[in-house]
């Protein structure tokens, strides 16, 4: 079923795997707060590895997709914790997206830099 997914959206194989890998490793990242990379970090987008796996478990058969979910789900609860909600990211944003380190600290990401600007 992954395989399927990952070559229904010419995804190199194994790319889901690598954005749950990733996903797990950042929050287990020391610190606390979590510290939130820019999008400008070369190699590394936390929010489009985050966006990938939440298209496969919309997209995966009902048992693939609970077994990322479970995957996820602890190193979703460590994000979470380690993280404050931020009070300006628009509600169509994913949840993951309306998170920032401290309330001082609002993240831009370059792509939703327009979408706020146009929010205001």
């Amino acid at each position: 079923m992954v395989a399927r997914f990952e070559a229904e959206r010419a995804l190199p194989v194994g790319e889901l795997e690598g954005a749950v890998r990733r996903r797990r490793g950042f929050v287990r990242c020391p610190g606390r707060p979590l510290y939130l990379p820019g999008p400008h970090l070369p190699g590394f987008d936390l929010w489009d590895d985050r966006l990938l796996i939440e298209r496969a478990i919309g997209a995966l058969g009902r048992r693939a997709a609970r077994e990322v979910t479970s995957i996820v789900r602890d190193a979703d609860s460590v994000f979470l914790a380690r993280t404050l909600p931020d009070p300006r990211a628009p509600k169509a944003w994913p949840w993951w997206r309306r998170r920032c380190r401290e309330l001082g600290e609002i993240m831009l990401v370059p792509s939703q830099e327009g979408d706020r600007r146009g929010s205001l």
